[in-house]
């Protein structure tokens, strides 16, 4: 008797940013969009398909761009309260930077001990990208 395949690993979650359908809504290609941006095309489809390189001070640039919110292009169905308050959209961008420097850190040699994730996240929710 043949022992059971295992089960097939569940795809991985595409991104929840939601910059593709916004540039798409414009009519702009991802050249476009890179030129309001100020970078390349393929740094807009890095966008548009990894979560971990948006900083928040990108998705406020990007906000401005598609006249609409932060929460928007960040893929919040709603701010976390169920409001539009900018302190809820700052926090939630907060909490999304935080993840995304754990994320990138545990990637770099395996998990990190980092002190102070708060001040951390803090100072990359001021930078902008790299």
């Amino acid at each position: 008797m043949a022992p059971p395949s295992p089960a097939p690993s569940p795809p991985a979650p595409g991104p929840r940013n939601r910059i593709r359908p916004l540039r798409e809504a414009q009519g702009w290609t991802q050249r476009d969009l890179a030129a309001r941006l100020g970078c390349t095309g393929m740094t807009v489809c890095r966008y548009e398909q990894d979560d971990d390189r948006l900083y928040p001070s990108l998705i406020r640039q990007l906000a401005g761009i598609f006249n609409c919110t932060p929460a928007e292009v960040a893929g919040f169905d709603h701010s976390p309260s169920g409001t539009t308050a900018p302190a809820d959209v700052d926090k939630a961008l907060l909490e999304q930077a935080l993840i995304t420097a754990h994320s990138w850190l545990s990637r770099q040699n395996g998990p990190v001990d980092v002190p102070d994730w708060a001040a951390l996240a803090v100072t990359l929710y001021r930078s902008g990208p790299r």
